[in-house]
């Protein structure tokens, strides 16, 4: 068995979820992942039963609770499994998705962990327990999906989402923008569309670009076979300076460019490493 599978939603669910994953395995040792900085909200589920440390500048939380929903992080996190293994099924919503299935104010998870039992209460036990009892990894994503179709029905439809879209594909991209262009794409006020940001994505517009960029520069540095040319990199993603660059780099990965570079090595990295890092890196 693969330790790292991910798996595509269905139709239906297509504009909420971006993806499932499931990663298993057994441990001899704690696995310690860095997790930079990555456009993420997500549910995970706990099937093995073992906890997990999550570390951060602002944050300190053993995940020993059988589901968590994970707002947007703002900053580098490490991850310390247990010493006995991992057995994680996973939900990667879209940008609006877990907005869209909840409806909650999304700055109040923002950079947060939270049990799923805060959002729906006992309905969480009970989806867990089918998921165990179900005999394949596609029984639990069908179980999963049959809940999340049941809370994407129970929410009004907010026209407000679909404004975002456009702004959200561009902060995706690695083409250069103009923020202030943006917000006019959309005829709403500075304050407005930072509202917008706030409650269906949980940062404001500002800090979701930046955040956007740092992971496309992340993903360039990991193609590159020689060292890079700082100043291009620079120029081509849209920083003010190499000062910009390098601050900005490290508030969301705890290393300069230079030290996240050299710190790549040439050697495969451990299976699970690469897995995860297809979902949080």
């Amino acid at each position: 068995m693969n330790f790292f599978n991910t798996y595509r939603p269905c139709n239906e669910l297509g504009d909420i979820v971006e993806l499932y994953w499931h990663s298993k395995c057994y441990l001899e040792q704690p696995l310690v992942q860095e997790m930079y900085t990555p456009t993420l909200q997500a549910m995970t589920f706990n099937l093995g039963g073992q906890s997990e440390d999550i570390l951060s500048e602002e944050m300190s939380l053993r995940m020993d609770k059988d589901c968590y929903l994970i707002g947007q992080p703002l900053s580098k996190r490490v991850s310390v499994s247990s010493s006995f293994g991992i057995d994680i099924l996973g939900v990667k919503f879209t940008t609006l998705g877990l907005y869209r299935l909840t409806g909650i104010d999304m700055k109040h998870i923002s950079d947060k962990i939270i049990s799923a039992n805060d959002v729906w209460n006992y309905e969480i036990d009970l989806l867990h327990e089918e998921i165990l009892d179900r005999q394949n990894i596609f029984e639990r994503i069908k179980a999963i999906e049959n809940f999340l179709r049941k809370k994407k029905a129970q929410q009004r439809f907010d026209e407000k989402t679909y404004l975002l879209h456009h702004s959200i594909q561009k902060m995706e991209s690695d083409k250069i923008y103009d923020i202030h262009k943006l917000r006019q794409g959309v005829f709403t006020t500075k304050k407005t569309y930072e509202r917008y940001f706030l409650n269906y994505i949980g940062v404001t517009p500002k800090q979701y670009a930046n955040i956007c960029r740092f992971n496309n520069v992340f993903k360039y540095l990991k193609t590159v076979s020689e060292l890079p040319d700082w100043h291009d990199i620079v120029v081509k993603f849209g920083y003010y300076d190499q000062s910009h660059f390098i601050r900005e780099f490290k508030r969301y990965s705890g290393k300069t460019p230079s030290e996240f570079y050299l710190q790549q090595s040439p050697v495969i990295a451990p299976e699970p490493i690469v897995a995860l890092q297809q979902i949080f890196g």
